[in-house]
């Protein structure tokens, strides 16, 4: 369906022919004053949202964009079916403050630029996935994250301090350029994936679950070293930029790629290699003397600096 522009000489409550026929519509994509965002419905107009999200009840998708707290707040109150939300914030909206109560049966929800925000409401169970980047004020998270999280992306999260207990579903777990975070809580036995990179504070990590496969922890100076791995179920490991971390722990044998790289006081690497390696990056470590023996099924060796 397509309105042509001759109507947006038009306000919204008077473009009365979607109210007709898009009884059952789960994602829409509106034009209004030249912006367009496929797939989700999302457009720079906050009166066209409302009269949207009003008359197209069943929208599962919503990105908001350019909008007043209280418009915000109206938007969710009639949210039934709402299973996606992201929401854009701008340097210019200083009134945004907070995220209000969310629908129930949301499942994924998108924080981005949301530079004054400094407090989050309790998340319905229902979400699975939240991100929050260049969330640079957010101080502290929900007590409660909900009991059917799997993914948690943290970006640029500058003055968060901690995060609460993770809920035993978490898969996956990403912390980026979150400077003051000191600690992290314990993880999961869910979790198969965690990354930690430029978080500058960070002096321990947890131990690690078995169940993790995938393991990234690049740029975190205040690291001094790195939890015991022999013991998970890693395929992939890369360390990076980590100057106090001096020692590898031994690596379990069902790993496939390590990439070692940037480690200034790193001297050697655990003996014997995994069997099952298959890729090894050891550039750039000043103090790496000598490699272990590696298997014969590596097909990809980097070494240089």
């Amino acid at each position: 369906l397509r309105i042509c522009g001759s109507l947006s000489l038009f306000p919204p409550k008077d473009v009365c022919i979607l109210r007709c026929c898009c009884k059952s519509f789960e994602a829409v994509q509106i034009s209004w004053l030249e912006y367009k965002e496929p797939i989700r419905m999302a457009v720079s107009n906050p009166s066209a949202y409302c009269w949207s999200w009003k008359n197209v009840p069943s929208i599962k998708e919503l990105t908001f964009e350019q909008y007043s707290q209280q418009q915000l707040e109206d938007m969710l109150q009639g949210a039934k079916s709402l299973e996606g939300l992201t929401v854009t914030g701008s340097a210019r909206w200083r009134e945004i403050i907070g995220v209000p109560k969310l629908p129930q049966r949301l499942q994924r929800l998108t924080l981005t630029d949301y530079y004054y925000l400094v407090r989050m409401e309790p998340l319905p169970a229902s979400l699975q996935e939240l991100l929050c980047s260049d969330c640079t004020t957010l101080k502290v998270l929900p007590d409660l994250l909900g009991t059917s999280l799997c993914e948690l992306y943290l970006h640029a999260a500058v003055y968060l301090t901690a995060v609460p207990e993770l809920p035993s579903t978490l898969q996956k777990l990403v912390c980026i350029t979150c400077g003051k975070l000191r600690q992290l809580p314990d993880l999961p036995n869910a979790l198969r994936s965690l990354h930690v990179e430029d978080c500058g504070g960070l002096q321990v990590l947890p131990d690690l679950p078995p169940s993790l496969t995938s393991l990234t922890v690049n740029a975190c100076i205040g690291l001094g070293q790195l939890p015991e791995l022999s013991h998970t179920a890693l395929k992939h490991f890369r360390v990076s930029d980590c100057e106090r971390v001096q020692m590898i722990p031994v690596l379990p044998g069902s790993v496939e790629s390590v990439v070692v790289t940037s480690m200034l006081t790193l001297q050697q690497l655990p003996s014997p290699s995994p069997q099952s390696l298959t890729l090894l990056n050891v550039d750039s470590n000043p103090e790496l003397r000598q490699l272990p023996a590696l298997p014969q099924q590596l097909t990809t060796l980097l070494c240089s600096g």
